[in-house]
Protein backbone atom coordinates (compact mmCIF):
# COMPACT_ATOMS: atom_id res chain seq x y z
CA UNK A 1 0.00 0.00 0.00
CA UNK A 2 1.26 3.16 -0.92
CA UNK A 3 -0.62 5.58 0.74
CA UNK A 4 -1.13 6.12 4.98
CA UNK A 5 -4.17 4.64 5.86
CA UNK A 6 -6.08 3.82 9.58
CA UNK A 7 -5.94 0.64 11.25
CA UNK A 8 -5.13 -1.18 13.92
CA UNK A 9 -1.96 -2.40 14.39
CA UNK A 10 -0.97 -6.07 14.83
CA UNK A 11 2.23 -7.85 15.78
CA UNK A 12 2.86 -11.42 13.70
CA UNK A 13 2.65 -14.41 16.19
CA UNK A 14 5.88 -16.31 17.37
CA UNK A 15 6.89 -19.92 16.17
CA UNK A 16 5.69 -21.21 19.45
CA UNK A 17 2.09 -19.69 18.88
CA UNK A 18 2.11 -20.43 15.49
CA UNK A 19 3.14 -24.08 16.08
CA UNK A 20 0.09 -24.18 18.85
CA UNK A 21 -2.29 -23.36 16.32
CA UNK A 22 -1.79 -25.02 13.60
CA UNK A 23 -1.55 -28.34 15.50
CA UNK A 24 -5.17 -29.28 15.83
CA UNK A 25 -5.78 -27.67 12.31
CA UNK A 26 -3.38 -29.83 10.11
CA UNK A 27 -4.61 -33.02 8.26
CA UNK A 28 -3.19 -36.05 9.61
CA UNK A 29 -3.21 -39.82 8.29
CA UNK A 30 -1.94 -43.00 9.51
CA UNK A 31 -3.46 -46.12 11.43
CA UNK A 32 -1.93 -45.78 14.87
CA UNK A 33 -0.39 -43.09 15.06
CA UNK A 34 -1.38 -40.14 12.84
CA UNK A 35 1.14 -37.79 11.28
CA UNK A 36 0.43 -34.12 9.73
CA UNK A 37 0.41 -34.80 6.32
CA UNK A 38 0.51 -30.88 5.22
CA UNK A 39 3.35 -28.46 5.97
CA UNK A 40 3.14 -24.48 6.14
CA UNK A 41 4.88 -22.95 2.60
CA UNK A 42 4.43 -19.28 3.01
CA UNK A 43 3.07 -17.26 5.86
CA UNK A 44 2.59 -13.17 6.41
CA UNK A 45 0.95 -10.20 7.79
CA UNK A 46 -2.19 -8.76 6.10
CA UNK A 47 -4.07 -5.91 6.15
CA UNK A 48 -7.97 -6.31 5.63
CA UNK A 49 -10.42 -3.36 5.28
CA UNK A 50 -13.70 -3.14 7.12
CA UNK A 51 -16.30 -0.52 7.41
CA UNK A 52 -17.92 0.43 10.96
CA UNK A 53 -21.13 0.66 10.23
CA UNK A 54 -24.07 2.30 12.22
CA UNK A 55 -28.26 1.54 11.44
CA UNK A 56 -31.18 2.03 13.27
CA UNK A 57 -33.38 -0.57 14.64
CA UNK A 58 -37.10 -1.37 15.29
CA UNK A 59 -37.91 -4.69 17.52
CA UNK A 60 -41.71 -5.84 17.39
CA UNK A 61 -41.85 -4.90 21.17
CA UNK A 62 -41.76 -1.22 20.24
CA UNK A 63 -38.17 -0.90 21.34
CA UNK A 64 -36.15 1.23 18.88
CA UNK A 65 -32.12 2.35 18.75
CA UNK A 66 -29.47 2.01 17.08
CA UNK A 67 -26.14 0.02 17.05
CA UNK A 68 -22.78 -0.77 14.16
CA UNK A 69 -21.57 -3.49 13.28
CA UNK A 70 -17.91 -4.19 11.32
CA UNK A 71 -17.87 -5.36 7.90
CA UNK A 72 -14.77 -7.05 5.94
CA UNK A 73 -14.91 -5.40 2.73
CA UNK A 74 -12.82 -8.28 1.12
CA UNK A 75 -14.80 -10.99 2.33
CA UNK A 76 -17.83 -9.24 1.50
CA UNK A 77 -17.01 -8.76 -2.45
CA UNK A 78 -15.96 -12.26 -2.83
CA UNK A 79 -19.92 -13.74 -2.48
CA UNK A 80 -23.57 -12.82 -2.86
CA UNK A 81 -24.71 -15.67 -0.64
CA UNK A 82 -27.02 -13.96 2.58
CA UNK A 83 -25.42 -16.71 4.86
CA UNK A 84 -21.76 -15.99 3.98
CA UNK A 85 -22.17 -12.63 3.91
CA UNK A 86 -23.82 -12.67 7.11
CA UNK A 87 -20.36 -14.24 8.72
CA UNK A 88 -18.57 -10.74 6.95
CA UNK A 89 -20.44 -8.91 10.05
CA UNK A 90 -18.20 -8.46 12.92
CA UNK A 91 -19.84 -6.27 16.23
CA UNK A 92 -16.88 -6.97 18.37
CA UNK A 93 -14.33 -5.31 15.91
CA UNK A 94 -16.49 -1.80 16.33
CA UNK A 95 -14.82 -1.49 20.37
CA UNK A 96 -11.18 -2.24 18.61
CA UNK A 97 -11.60 0.09 15.94
CA UNK A 98 -11.08 3.09 18.95
CA UNK A 99 -7.96 1.82 18.97
CA UNK A 100 -6.74 2.53 15.27
CA UNK A 101 -4.33 5.01 14.17
CA UNK A 102 -2.10 5.89 10.62
CA UNK A 103 -0.74 2.92 9.42
CA UNK A 104 2.79 2.96 8.41
CA UNK A 105 3.14 3.35 4.24
CA UNK A 106 5.01 -0.34 4.29
CA UNK A 107 2.60 -2.56 5.34
CA UNK A 108 0.49 -5.13 3.44
CA UNK A 109 -3.00 -4.53 2.66
CA UNK A 110 -5.59 -5.31 0.45
CA UNK A 111 -7.88 -2.28 -0.89
CA UNK A 112 -11.79 -2.65 -0.74
CA UNK A 113 -14.03 -3.28 -3.97
CA UNK A 114 -17.22 -2.78 -2.33
CA UNK A 115 -18.43 -0.47 0.99
CA UNK A 116 -19.89 -1.64 3.67
CA UNK A 117 -22.99 0.15 3.85
CA UNK A 118 -23.96 -1.45 0.30
CA UNK A 119 -23.53 -4.95 2.29
CA UNK A 120 -25.85 -4.22 4.97
CA UNK A 121 -28.37 -2.72 3.12
CA UNK A 122 -28.60 -5.69 0.67
CA UNK A 123 -28.54 -7.70 4.09
CA UNK A 124 -31.74 -6.05 5.73
CA UNK A 125 -33.55 -6.33 1.95
CA UNK A 126 -32.90 -10.36 2.38
CA UNK A 127 -33.59 -9.77 5.95
CA UNK A 128 -37.22 -8.42 5.10
CA UNK A 129 -38.11 -11.06 2.44
CA UNK A 130 -36.79 -13.71 4.85
CA UNK A 131 -39.49 -12.35 7.25
CA UNK A 132 -42.08 -13.00 5.17
CA UNK A 133 -41.02 -16.96 4.36
CA UNK A 134 -40.68 -17.04 7.95
CA UNK A 135 -43.66 -16.61 9.03
CA UNK A 136 -45.22 -18.46 6.08
CA UNK A 137 -43.30 -21.61 6.72
CA UNK A 138 -43.98 -21.32 9.83
CA UNK A 139 -47.96 -20.77 9.86
CA UNK A 140 -47.00 -23.83 7.24
CA UNK A 141 -45.62 -25.98 10.35
CA UNK A 142 -48.25 -25.25 12.43
CA UNK A 143 -50.93 -26.63 10.08
CA UNK A 144 -49.21 -29.56 9.37
CA UNK A 145 -48.43 -30.54 12.84
CA UNK A 146 -51.93 -29.99 13.74
CA UNK A 147 -53.39 -32.31 11.06
CA UNK A 148 -51.20 -34.91 12.41
CA UNK A 149 -53.08 -34.75 15.57
CA UNK A 150 -56.52 -34.53 14.28
CA UNK A 151 -58.61 -37.49 15.39
CA UNK A 152 -60.16 -38.30 11.86
CA UNK A 153 -56.26 -38.93 10.66
CA UNK A 154 -55.43 -40.98 13.35
CA UNK A 155 -58.10 -43.05 12.34
CA UNK A 156 -58.28 -43.07 8.91
CA UNK A 157 -54.26 -44.03 9.34
CA UNK A 158 -55.20 -47.46 10.86
CA UNK A 159 -56.61 -48.44 7.44
CA UNK A 160 -55.52 -45.50 4.74
CA UNK A 161 -51.72 -44.22 5.87
CA UNK A 162 -52.00 -42.12 3.28
CA UNK A 163 -53.43 -38.62 4.92
CA UNK A 164 -51.08 -39.12 7.86
CA UNK A 165 -47.72 -39.93 5.72
CA UNK A 166 -48.61 -36.63 3.48
CA UNK A 167 -49.24 -34.93 6.58
CA UNK A 168 -45.71 -36.30 8.18
CA UNK A 169 -43.97 -35.54 4.59
CA UNK A 170 -45.15 -31.85 4.95
CA UNK A 171 -44.38 -31.70 8.38
CA UNK A 172 -40.46 -32.32 7.86
CA UNK A 173 -40.21 -30.55 5.41
CA UNK A 174 -41.87 -27.44 6.42
CA UNK A 175 -39.78 -27.86 9.82
CA UNK A 176 -36.79 -27.93 8.09
CA UNK A 177 -37.55 -24.88 6.19
CA UNK A 178 -38.65 -23.03 9.10
CA UNK A 179 -35.16 -24.34 10.53
CA UNK A 180 -33.08 -22.97 8.45
CA UNK A 181 -34.86 -19.46 7.93
CA UNK A 182 -34.25 -19.42 12.03
CA UNK A 183 -31.09 -20.02 12.17
CA UNK A 184 -30.07 -16.96 9.63
CA UNK A 185 -32.29 -14.71 11.27
CA UNK A 186 -30.81 -15.23 14.69
CA UNK A 187 -27.42 -15.59 13.30
CA UNK A 188 -27.95 -12.28 11.37
CA UNK A 189 -29.59 -10.69 15.02
CA UNK A 190 -25.90 -11.89 16.45
CA UNK A 191 -23.98 -10.27 14.08
CA UNK A 192 -25.74 -7.10 14.67
CA UNK A 193 -24.89 -7.08 18.26
CA UNK A 194 -28.57 -7.94 19.00
CA UNK A 195 -29.47 -10.84 20.99
CA UNK A 196 -30.11 -13.86 18.82
CA UNK A 197 -33.83 -13.74 19.97
CA UNK A 198 -34.67 -10.41 18.81
CA UNK A 199 -37.54 -10.05 17.23
CA UNK A 200 -36.48 -7.50 14.28
CA UNK A 201 -39.40 -5.62 12.41
CA UNK A 202 -37.39 -2.75 10.75
CA UNK A 203 -33.64 -1.98 10.04
CA UNK A 204 -32.18 0.83 8.30
CA UNK A 205 -28.28 1.17 7.41
CA UNK A 206 -27.04 4.55 8.16
CA UNK A 207 -24.10 5.48 8.21
CA UNK A 208 -20.05 4.48 7.86
CA UNK A 209 -16.92 5.09 8.80
CA UNK A 210 -14.22 3.49 6.80
CA UNK A 211 -11.99 1.69 5.84
CA UNK A 212 -10.22 0.80 9.07
CA UNK A 213 -7.63 -1.96 8.47
CA UNK A 214 -7.13 -4.76 10.92
CA UNK A 215 -4.22 -7.25 10.97
CA UNK A 216 -4.94 -10.38 9.36
CA UNK A 217 -2.01 -13.45 9.80
CA UNK A 218 -2.35 -15.64 6.71
CA UNK A 219 -0.57 -19.48 6.53
CA UNK A 220 -0.65 -21.45 3.03
CA UNK A 221 -0.77 -25.17 3.82
CA UNK A 222 0.13 -27.62 1.54
CA UNK A 223 -0.67 -31.05 0.93
CA UNK A 224 -1.55 -34.17 -0.48
CA UNK A 225 -5.19 -33.09 -1.07
CA UNK A 226 -4.21 -29.83 -2.38
CA UNK A 227 -3.73 -26.12 -1.03
CA UNK A 228 -5.31 -24.61 2.02
CA UNK A 229 -5.29 -21.31 3.43
CA UNK A 230 -5.55 -20.81 7.12
CA UNK A 231 -6.83 -16.86 8.53
CA UNK A 232 -6.02 -15.68 12.04
CA UNK A 233 -7.36 -12.86 14.13
CA UNK A 234 -4.41 -10.62 15.38
CA UNK A 235 -6.98 -7.53 16.52
CA UNK A 236 -7.31 -9.06 20.19
CA UNK A 237 -4.39 -9.76 22.79
CA UNK A 238 -3.05 -12.66 20.80
CA UNK A 239 -3.59 -14.66 17.59
CA UNK A 240 -6.85 -16.73 17.08
CA UNK A 241 -8.53 -18.71 14.41
CA UNK A 242 -10.22 -16.65 11.93
CA UNK A 243 -13.33 -19.26 11.62
CA UNK A 244 -15.06 -17.16 9.11
CA UNK A 245 -12.39 -15.99 6.95
CA UNK A 246 -10.88 -19.56 7.38
CA UNK A 247 -14.12 -21.23 5.93
CA UNK A 248 -14.88 -18.26 3.22
CA UNK A 249 -11.40 -19.27 1.91
CA UNK A 250 -12.16 -22.71 1.41
CA UNK A 251 -15.69 -22.39 -0.36
CA UNK A 252 -14.59 -19.67 -2.55
CA UNK A 253 -10.92 -20.60 -3.46
CA UNK A 254 -11.00 -17.01 -5.64
CA UNK A 255 -11.05 -15.31 -2.53
CA UNK A 256 -7.93 -17.74 -1.07
CA UNK A 257 -6.06 -16.24 -4.42
CA UNK A 258 -6.88 -12.79 -3.88
CA UNK A 259 -5.43 -13.28 -0.38
CA UNK A 260 -2.20 -15.03 -1.26
CA UNK A 261 -1.95 -13.01 -4.64
CA UNK A 262 -1.73 -9.53 -2.30
CA UNK A 263 0.75 -11.24 0.59
CA UNK A 264 2.80 -13.29 -1.75
CA UNK A 265 2.77 -10.57 -4.62
CA UNK A 266 3.54 -7.63 -2.09
CA UNK A 267 6.69 -9.21 -0.53
CA UNK A 268 7.76 -10.36 -3.96
CA UNK A 269 7.35 -6.52 -4.88
CA UNK A 270 8.99 -5.10 -1.68
CA UNK A 271 12.53 -8.28 -2.23
CA UNK A 272 12.22 -6.89 -5.60
CA UNK A 273 12.77 -3.42 -4.63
Amino acid sequence: MSSPCLGVRGLEPTEEELEELLRPLLKKKGLIRKKPVEEPVFKGLLYMPYDIVEFKYRLASGEEGTGKTAINLVLASSTDDPRELTLCLRPDYVGEATRASELSEGIRAIRPRVRGLDVLRKLAEVRAEVEGFRSKAGAALADARRKMTLPQYRILSLFIPVPSIQAMMAERAYSDLYARVEGFVREFNVRLGLDEGAELEALDPCGQDGPIYFPSFLIGLSGPDGDRLIVLDLSGQGPNLDVEATYLCLKRPELRDELVKALVGQVQQAKAT
